[in-house]
């Protein structure tokens, strides 16, 4: 339906097994061309949103919905395309170190089967967005932390997706280098990119001053509006829930999560 919000979480949870929790009955409603940041603690499960709206994982309970479209019932054979509205910044930058800037993007575009003459056309609009053009030729041991997450940005936005998941995207990055990133995501925003955003960086979050969800635990606490109002979460917190989430400091290793069955992915725990 036309009203219906743009990303939709209803009563998600993720069991990594039965005893460490992902998410715990989490609700959310993300509008199309909002700007939202994912706020908590290594382990409050704003990374597992993340890998939820990027199909690398599935709800094990309740319903994962993007752009009208149910993402439990998204086949493996159908990600690539359903990634290709999706830009996802990692943790880390994952850039190719012997390749070029340039390079890095264009083998991004090249294997999604875009052409050379794409590639040569594309790419230089593309570094332009980020404002990373001039290092074009640089390779990635040149650039500083800052650069490097701009290539990483650049990459994402090979599709022109309309939607753009950073996970933790200042995590490595000074103060400085910092703003510069939250800059650029914010000028994607202006421009009609939704933006999520999983961070524990509360001093960009503030200056942003866009829409904040806070997590604890696997579960949403509390909401703040652009303007600073607070609000409570979709769903109210229940004590009924069996499976205890790590504390912070007690993530679990990702061999020790060998029995779990769903949701299925290579990378169970927050690393952020």
């Amino acid at each position: 339906m036309v009203n219906d919000p743009y990303i939709s979480l209803r009563k998600v949870e993720v069991a990594y097994n039965d005893y460490v929790a992902g998410l715990r009955g989490v609700s959310i409603n993300i509008e199309r061309g909002e700007f939202v940041f994912l706020c908590g603690q290594t382990g409050s499960g704003k990374s597992t949103i993340i890998r939820v709206l990027s199909s690398q994982i599935k709800p094990t309970k309740g319903e994962a919905i993007f752009d009208g479209r149910p993402l439990t019932l998204v086949k493996p054979e159908e990600i690539p395309e359903l990634r290709r509205k999706i830009g996802i910044v990692p943790q880390d930058f994952g850039l190719l170190p012997n390749k070029k800037v340039w390079e890095n993007v264009g083998y991004a575009m090249r294997a999604v089967g875009r052409t050379k003459s794409e590639v040569r056309e594309q790419v230089p609009a593309i570094l332009e967005r980020v404002n990373i053009l001039q290092r074009a030729d640089a390779y990635p041991t040149e650039l500083s932390g800052g650069e490097q997450q701009r290539v990483a940005i650049a990459r994402a936005l090979i599709n022109n997706p309309p939607l753009l998941l950073a996970d933790e995207p200042t995590g490595n990055l000074d103060a400085a280098h910092s703003d510069e990133i939250i800059n650029i995501l914010l000028e994607l925003n202006a421009q009609g990119t939704t933006i999520v955003v999983a961070t524990h960086d509360i001093s960009q979050v503030e200056r942003a001053g866009k829409r904040v969800i806070l997590m604890s635990a696997g579960r949403v606490e509390e909401e703040i509006d652009a303007t600073g109002g607070h609000h409570e979460p979709l769903e109210p917190r229940s004590d009924e829930n069996p499976k205890e989430t790590p504390q912070p400091d007690q993530e679990p290793e990702p061999q020790t999560e060998t029995s779990v069955s769903t949701p299925q992915t290579n990378d169970p725990h927050e690393n952020n």
